[in-house]
Formats: C-alpha cells, structure tokens, sequence
C-alpha cells in the first residue's frame, strides 16, 4: 500500500468490494433535495470544487475496482500479475548469473597458498590482487622507499623534507636549507652520554651501531626556526631497531639535566631537558628541551623527535619561540615518507 497514494484498498476500500445490491451498476442521481446533510463530506468534484449544500454532485460513481458481488473476476485482471511473474523471473536470473561469476572468479580474501614472486599475502581492503609486481601501484604506501622495510641508500636523502614541505607542515615561510651532510655529527656535548638527546645524527650515539648511511641537513629562517633532521641507514630492521632502543636508554638516564653543547668557533650553548616520551609500541621518542636554563618565559623550546622506521632511524630537532613541537611534527612527516607511519 503507498500511504498518502492513491490506493483505491486505502480507507477501507470504497465502493469497490462492497456487495451490490442489483447486477447492473449503480449510478447516483445524487442526493434528494432537501434531504439531512450528510455526516462525511463527498468525494472533491474531478474540478476540485464541492458542491452546495443540497444540490446534486455532478459526479458518476467511481470505477469498479472488483467484479459486482456474484460475478466472476474478469479475466483482463491476469495482464499486471503476468508481467510481475515474468520481471520476477528476470531478477531471479540475473542473480543467479551474478552469483555464478562470482563463484568462478574466487575470493577477495588472501589465500593461505604459496604466492607467486612479487605478490603480498595480504594487501589493503578495495585493492586488486596482481600476479606480479609492478612500479605502478594505486596504493601510495607502496610507492613509498621503506614500504617493503628496506630503504635505498640512494633513497636516504629523498626521505628528508624540503624547505616547502617543512612550511607546508610547520604553516611558516621563509626557511632555508643547507646543503646535506653525509657524516655523524661530531660536536662534543657534555655530559657524553646525552650528547643523542640535545644532537640529530650524533657520533656518539650512532657510533659503532653498524650503520650504513647518514644524510643531516639543517633548516632555518621565517620566524626564528632553527630544524636540524637527520635521517640514519642501516642493513636491516633488526639492526634499526637495536640502534634505536639504545638511544631510548640514553634519554630516559638524561631527564632533567643541564647540557653543555659546544660549537667550533660558535660558542657553547646550555640547556636544559624535560622529561621525555616513549611510545614503545610506535617506536617513538620526544622530549622538549628549554634554551633558557633559568626558565624564563621567552626561553626558546627546543623539540626532538626520533623514530624508527623501516630499516632508518629519524632523528630531528626543531628550536622555536613559537612552535613547541616543530621538531616533534617534521619527525612524524619524514616517517611518513618512508613507510607511510607517523
């Protein structure tokens, strides 16, 4: 039934299933004149109009919808219930076509068989299973260098981010980068074994850890920014990872405690550390670290950020008077870059 339409069963199925009293149609001639009105108003004239009260409608009765009482159903009745069969028919036929493909063209789901080289067993809901591995994907982890775990020593600086990608994350203008750097960072810091916590890439962290590659590179300008992101290579995940809980050992016994970090021919700067921030499950490390030890409140806040992903170790500090996290931010940014995770 389609409430509101123009059901002719609606209101209790006037006049159609009502019994006649004779077996010819009954038209009205309309009430009589003079007669009491009635308690339910007629049906609305095909003009829209009612008539006056105790004139005759213009109207002949409605089409009956059902045969008079006695008489059998007319046989021009069968045409709709025919052509609902045949339509009925058709869906039926054409699900079960559907159904059929499917069947033949197997499961979404990763199989638990061998797979054939170059494919994964498993792969992001939506996505098309391949038979090979191709440069074209439409999945853009896998375009990225450290989404099968391993990144390039030739993609190491390319993880870096530019000058524009930094303004774009930190909404700066402004900044600078220098040239990239290919060896540890030698600038003695005391005491030695926080020399990691205050600087990226430094020898004394990363010394003797087995890796491979190292691309440092210093950032600056627009409101006062000083970003210096590093980015260390190793052969493996393993040997990544090793390198990364060492350092997360190192920061936990440097909270609270006032460095000394010389430049050559720049001086000394002295700061003080925070406590820091371990999130051991996404391997990641932050610590904000205060330029002004007397805790001023103009004192310039220095935020580091280290993380391992893939088989690289992200290593970033980011000074700024108005930008707390800068370092914290560009650290998540670079991750991304390599295998998608922040």
């Amino acid at each position: 039934m389609n409430p509101g339409g123009n059901d002719p069963f609606q209101g209790g199925g006037w006049p159609g299933n009502q019994p006649g009293q004779s077996q010819s149609p009954w038209v009205p001639a309309g009430p009589p004149q003079g007669s009491a009105p009635s308690p339910y108003p007629p049906p609305p004239m095909p003009g829209g109009q009612w008539p006056a009260a105790g004139q005759p409608g213009p109207w002949n009765a409605p089409p009956m919808t059902n045969p008079p009482y006695g008489q059998p159903p007319n046989d021009n009745n069968k045409g709709p219930w025919i052509i609902g069969g045949v339509i009925a028919a058709a869906v039926v036929l054409v699900l079960a076509v559907v159904l059929v493909a499917v069947n033949l063209g197997g499961s979404d789901e990763p199989s638990d068989g061998p797979v054939a080289t170059g494919t994964t067993s498993s792969r992001p809901s939506g996505s098309t299973q391949t038979t090979s591995k191709s440069p074209a994907t439409t999945s853009a982890t896998a375009a990225l260098p450290g989404a099968d775990g391993t990144v390039e020593a030739s993609e190491l600086e390319g993880v870096l981010l530019s000058a524009s990608e930094i303004e774009k994350k930190l909404y700066v203008s402004g900044l600078t980068a220098g040239p990239v750097e290919t060896s540890l960072s030698t600038d003695p810091v005391t005491p030695p074994n926080c020399a990691g916590v205050w600087a990226p890439g430094a020898q004394s962290t990363y010394g003797g850890s087995g890796y491979t590659g190292v691309a440092i590179q210093t950032v600056q300008g627009g409101t006062g920014l000083h970003l210096v992101q590093a980015a260390v290579l190793f052969p493996d995940e393993a040997a990544a990872q090793a390198a990364f809980q060492k350092q997360a050992s190192n920061w936990a016994a440097c909270r609270f405690k006032t460095l000394n970090a010389t430049y050559n021919g720049l001086g000394t700067d002295t700061v003080k550390t925070t406590g820091n921030g371990e999130d051991k499950a996404e391997e990641f490390l932050n610590m904000s670290i205060l330029t002004d030890t007397s805790g001023a409140a103009n004192a310039i806040t220095c935020s580091r950020g280290v993380s391992r992903r893939a088989n690289v170790v992200v290593d970033v500090r980011g000074c700024s008077s108005d930008n707390v996290t800068a370092g914290l931010s560009v650290a998540r940014e670079i991750g991304k870059k390599i295998n998608g995770k922040s």
